[in-house]
């Protein structure tokens, strides 16, 4: 009973809370503002290295994120790669995770609640081709339904 109450009962709030669009729209009043801060230039963690390698083979410059928090994705390419010109798009439902995120981007970005054919189409004709290179979904599909990709 003691293992129940002290591991699985936590795990299984923290998934839970975990797929709540509630939670993470607002996840800065339950925790304050500085967690976005914190987060925005977290980026240490090995899948951030992922997304610079990725761009820079590819040789993507224009990027959506989709779930974008406070932007360490997007800062993450934008320090490793700083002799690059990129156009990013975050969209994230946290209006305090994007107001960190304004303030930490340095690159041409436009930040939104919402992904919209508009911000898309903007987006492509910053391209040469007029098409989006990138589209990032990092950890953000769980706690979307149906309706939400669609």
């Amino acid at each position: 009973m003691n293992i129940i109450i002290k591991k699985i009962i936590p795990y299984a709030l923290k998934r839970l809370l975990g797929r709540s669009k509630l939670f993470w729209s607002l996840r800065s009043k339950f925790m304050g503002k500085g967690v976005w801060i914190r987060y925005a230039k977290n980026y240490s963690e090995e899948r951030r290295g992922f997304f610079s390698s990725f761009v820079d083979e590819y040789e993507c410059y224009t990027i959506i994120d989709y779930g974008c928090a406070s932007g360490p994705n997007l800062y993450r390419i934008e320090t490793d790669l700083k002799e690059k010109k990129f156009y990013f798009l975050g969209v994230d439902i946290s209006d305090d995770a994007l107001k960190i995120a304004k303030s930490v981007i340095k690159s041409r970005a436009k930040f939104s609640r919402y992904l919209t054919s508009e911000n898309i189409l903007e987006l492509s004709k910053q391209s040469k081709d007029s098409i989006v290179d990138l589209a990032i979904f990092d950890r953000v599909l769980k706690i979307l339904n149906k309706k939400d990709l669609t």
